[in-house]
C-alpha cells in the first residue's frame, strides 16, 4: 500500500513540478533543497562593529566579513548581498566573494573613511546547487 505523501510526490513528478525536499534555519541563516538540486540560502543578521577605513584609491574598504553557509554548495553560487549601516552620509556599496562553496565573504565600500560603525546588518542571498 502506498501511502498518500508518497503518492503525491509522484502525481507532482509526473507533471515535472520542482518542490522543495528540505528547509530548515542555523542561526540567522534559513535554506531550501530542492528535488531538481537548486540549493538556496539567504539570511539577514544585525552584527556589531564595522569599518570601513582603508583608502584604496579614490574609495575606502573594509575588512572581508566571512560568513559559514549551513548547507555547502556543490557548485560557487550566484550571491547578492547588501550592507546596511547606521548612517545614511555616505555612499556605501557592498562587494562579495563567492568563489567558495562553504562560505562567503563580505564587506563594505565607502566614498568616504566612515571610521567604525557601532552597527551595521547584512542581507545575503545565495542561489546553487547542492548536487550536480
Amino acid at each position: 500500500m502506498i501511502s498518500t505523501k508518497k503518492l503525491l510526490y509522484k502525481v507532482i513528478e509526473a507533471f515535472g513540478v520542482d518542490y522543495v525536499i528540505e528547509e530548515g534555519a542555523s542561526g540567522s541563516w534559513r535554506y531550501r533543497k530542492w528535488k531538481s538540486g537548486r540549493l538556496e540560502q539567504w539570511m539577514r543578521t544585525n552584527t556589531g562593529n564595522y569599518t570601513i577605513n582603508q583608502a584604496n584609491g579614490a574609495l575606502y574598504i573594509g575588512n572581508w566579513y566571512p560568513m559559514t553557509y549551513p548547507v555547502a554548495f556543490y557548485n560557487y553560487p550566484s550571491v547578492s548581498a547588501n550592507m546596511s549601516l547606521d548612517t545614511t552620509a555616505y555612499v556605501v556599496l557592498t562587494e562579495v566573494d563567492a568563489d567558495h562553496k562553504d562560505k562567503v565573504y563580505i564587506r563594505g565600500v565607502a566614498t568616504s573613511s566612515m571610521g567604525t560603525l557601532s552597527a551595521f546588518s547584512l542581507h545575503v542571498h545565495a542561489i546553487g546547487r547542492w548536487k550536480a
